[in-house]
């Protein structure tokens, strides 16, 4: 689902990513982040499994095989996705200027936003609310399976030990602390990791907590969720669509 910015060429691109559920698609998305004063091509778009490509049996996937079933063609099906989408969207933009684009997700969806960046670097700003790090714990899995593929699925699926790949992109986690599901302790483990990596520029890191929001940031109060929506908006107002610092040539003595 795209939206443009009436009357104005866009600047650059953004992609906003759902969670999972049956409840979560790209008109959730756009209802969570519309950044409707922001001059970029906004796409929302539905995870696999989920929203115009739903999976019959998506409540029995994640309850009976929801690593191989549910979160691994979720997470990094979309993540894989990332690069064609980006690819259509630019060449819709027609501006080859353009280079990076942001990209926002909510809860599985920010993992998968997260890990696409990674292995695309043409995303070069990044947020993420209630994002779980891809352990089993934060994605409700039972029990870490001994052997076969599942392993190396986790291992893929394990955004904290890959976190250092982040850097330099700006990156902006978001959590509240009422969140029952994917509780704040994941988005602030990942905030401590990135610190020190970041510590040469800071500006790039930050992490906002929300009192009383839950996991789901539209069944917050209105005014968390014009909050959350515009700590989004000023993130990518100022690392996506702020001029590049260009060095400055030395003097000559």
């Amino acid at each position: 689902m795209l939206a443009a910015p009436p009357g104005v060429r866009p600047r650059s691109v953004v992609v906003v990513l759902p969670g999972g559920g049956l409840h979560f698609d790209k008109r959730w998305a756009a209802r969570w982040l519309p950044l409707t004063d922001l001059p970029v091509l906004r796409a929302y778009v539905d995870l696999p499994l989920h929203g115009e490509r739903l999976a019959a049996d998506l409540r029995e996937r994640h309850r009976h095989d929801p690593l191989r079933g549910f979160f691994g063609p979720a997470i990094l099906g979309m993540a894989e996705e990332l690069p064609s989408i980006i690819d259509d969207l630019l060449d819709r933009v027609g501006d080859p200027s353009i280079d990076r684009v942001g990209v926002c997700g909510w809860s599985i969806g920010a993992l998968a936003a997260f890990l696409g960046a990674l292995e695309e670097d043409r995303i070069g700003v990044l947020a993420g609310f209630a994002m779980p790090l891809g352990s089993p714990d934060h994605l409700r899995v039972a029990d870490r399976p001994p052997a076969g593929m599942e392993p190396a699925l986790l291992e893929r699926l394990d955004l904290l030990a890959q976190a250092g790949g982040l850097y330099p992109r700006p990156v902006l986690l978001l959590h509240g602390d009422a969140d029952t599901w994917v509780g704040a302790e994941a988005s602030r483990t990942l905030h401590r990791a990135l610190e020190p990596i970041y510590a040469p520029c800071a500006e790039k890191l930050r992490y906002v907590e929300f009192p009383g929001v839950p996991h789901d940031p539209l069944a917050g109060d209105q005014e968390q969720r014009v909050a959350i929506a515009e700590a989004v908006r000023g993130w990518l107002a100022a690392h996506l669509l702020a001029p590049r610092e260009t060095p400055t040539a030395p003097q000559r003595s």
